[in-house]
């Protein structure tokens, strides 16, 4: 959804029906600063990586963007209703279930 620290472009991942989540993405509407952490990480900034989480969950593209911070691996920003250390967890998660 939002363009991680180095502002780059997201590749294409489609949804079932074949469109392009990206288009209906709230975070196209917003401030990308509301998604990254103000220094190097979200610790001592809750209330934003909150506010980011808020504004997230009301997305209706969250899901394909969660598959896709996960694809990519981002380790900044909010993406898919999810900061970093949590889509580390899920992957941990996925890779013992796949074992």
């Amino acid at each position: 959804m939002i363009h991680a620290r180095n502002a780059r472009p997201h590749p294409t991942l489609e949804t079932d029906h074949g469109d392009d989540w990206r288009d209906e993405a709230r975070c196209l509407r917003a401030d990308p600063e509301l998604f990254v952490p103000p220094g190097s990480s979200w610790q001592g900034h809750e209330y934003q990586e909150a506010a980011a989480k808020a504004y997230c969950a009301l997305c209706p593209s969250v899901a394909p963007c969660l598959a896709w911070a996960l694809e990519v691996g981002d380790e900044w920003a909010v993406l898919g209703d999810t900061n970093p250390n949590e889509r580390r967890a899920i992957k941990r998660k996925e890779a013992r279930a796949s074992a």
